[in-house]
């Protein structure tokens, strides 16, 4: 079966056209493959929705003489996704665009500022160093940001829930991003690596 976030697609496709021909489907690492006949309109419309980039997650697209459909219409592509596109992917609305928004937040906070894959979630590190993450509260059912050195940074929406280390700010889906709070909190965060508190290794 294959994983959520590619059912996603599908769906995705499904929807704008019909039915998609999906020849065959393979995991490799923290990347996840599926292939598709789809027109090039739909294969950008798709991609665009779901916060996935042409450049980067198709990695082969081949001319309609090599598809099965025979017609000039359409295109032979291979979609892939990393492991933490999935993990967005396979979030239900509105949980899902609230994780991506924060993705954003995050990733626009300083160049230096990168996505990763670790422990099974998606972090971000500021030159190679984790420093914050992305999850959905198991009781709550909300969508929250965890600060790594949570326990160093004093905020009035931060909360610990027993976390020695980390602390947590949760999100309402019903109500727009305190976008103010999270950049003052990301702020706090970075400050902490960016003036040798936390030791970056060289």
């Amino acid at each position: 079966m294959p994983s959520k976030g590619i059912r996603v697609i599908n769906d995705s496709l499904k929807n704008l056209y019909g039915e998609v021909a999906i020849p065959k489907k393979s995991t490799d690492g923290n990347t996840i493959c599926a292939n598709y006949y789809f027109g090039e309109k739909i294969l950008i419309k798709v991609l665009h929705e779901l916060k996935l980039h042409p450049l980067t997650n198709v990695i082969s697209i081949f001319p309609p003489h090599s598809n099965p459909f025979q017609d000039e219409n359409y295109l032979y592509a291979i979609v892939t996704m990393k492991e933490s596109d999935n993990f967005y992917l396979q979030q239900p609305e509105p949980i899902r665009s609230c994780l991506l928004a924060l993705r954003e937040i995050i990733l626009s906070q300083d160049k230096e500022v990168s996505s990763a894959w670790k422990y099974g979630m998606p972090f971000f590190c500021y030159k190679g160093k984790m420093f914050c993450y992305l999850w959905v509260h198991k009781k709550h059912k909300r969508p929250y940001l965890g600060i790594v050195e949570g326990n160093r940074i004093h905020h009035p929406d931060l909360i610990s829930e027993k976390r020695s280390r980390m602390k947590i700010i949760l999100f309402d889906t019903s109500r727009d991003l305190p976008i103010r709070t999270i950049n003052t909190i990301l702020k706090l965060s970075l400050d902490l690596y960016k003036a040798g508190v936390i030791k970056i290794a060289r």
